[in-house]
């Protein structure tokens, strides 16, 4: 797009039948979020799509007020995914510590045939070794809790495993041995045979982790990524009767975090600001529609 002054800005805006109420307070979020995202990730839901105009009644409030929205409940749906993370990292440890009948006190170093040792299962993917070991102690230098060690020699593997990622964890899911799997799915009361979507579901989190990480929009959030296997998931955990091919949805993922954390804070959070939110009210309507999947 070409670039456009404030004047031009203004302009343009008040063309497409904008009102504006406060250039000031706009022009100072113009000059945060680029004026080309704006009406990329914004504008849409607000424009008659017989027209291409703002719906009559449209402010620049209007706009202010769904950027903050969706900066708000992106921080929030964050928050109970990094939740979510610790807990599924400390069961996957707990698990698997138990099952292969590891001391927690020990210290394994996880060189090659160690490693193959503990968790064989990992010949029957298609992770590199190499590259998945060398994830283990990837981030110990940047994590607090863990300078008390002098080398990685010393790291206890429970104690290790408070670095990983939420990607390295989900790796870890994948080659652990089918009974630490099945210990794993039945603190969530998922039955073994939904091994691998749960697998892809988690992956589907991830996803939308790396969204907000990387401060995109969220309150369209949408997509086609292993959408067979989350949904299928998705309908034995809530009994809906959706089709199997359909983009994820918001509010499905907002669901399935409240399940899995077996709370109800992620989506009432979420109903609660959509309650509070203050737009125009075709443009709310659309914003409603977009969380349950029903508008594209």
């Amino acid at each position: 797009m070409v670039q456009m002054s404030e004047k031009e800005i203004r302009e343009f805006l008040q063309k497409l039948g904008l009102k504006i109420e406060n250039w000031i307070k706009f022009s100072n979020f113009l000059s945060i979020f680029p004026f080309e995202r704006i009406i990329k990730d914004y504008f849409y839901i607000f424009l008659n799509k017989n027209t291409d105009m703002f719906y009559e009644g449209t402010t620049d409030t209007d706009i202010i007020s769904l950027i903050m929205f969706d900066r708000e409940v992106s921080s929030n749906l964050l928050k109970w995914l990094l939740i979510f993370e610790t807990k599924f990292k400390k069961i996957i440890i707990e698990k698997w510590v138990a099952m292969s009948r590891l001391r927690i006190d020990k210290i394994y170093l996880l060189k090659e045939d160690e490693f193959l040792n503990l968790i064989p299962d990992i010949k029957e993917t298609n992770l590199d070794i190499k590259k998945f070991r060398y994830s283990l102690f990837e981030h110990v230098s940047n994590s607090e809790f863990l300078q008390e060690y002098h080398s990685l020699e010393e790291i206890p593997i429970v104690d290790l495993s408070y670095s990983w990622t939420f990607a390295t964890t989900i790796n870890f899911y994948r080659v652990v041995s089918a009974e630490v799997k099945r210990e794993i799915l039945a603190e969530f009361n998922i039955p073994y045979e939904f091994k691998e979507s749960f697998h892809k579901a988690l992956n589907v989190l991830l996803k939308i982790r790396n969204t907000i990480s990387h401060n995109h929009i969220i309150y369209n959030f949408k997509t086609n990524l292993y959408r067979l296997e989350f949904n299928k998931v998705y309908k034995f955990l809530f009994k809906e009767d959706n089709q199997l091919n359909q983009p994820i949805n918001l509010n499905q993922i907002m669901s399935l975090v409240d399940y899995l954390l077996n709370w109800k804070h992620c989506k009432k959070e979420f109903e609660n600001k959509l309650k509070d939110l203050k737009i125009f009210n075709k443009a709310k309507e659309s914003l409603i529609k977009l969380f349950y999947g029903l508008e594209y």
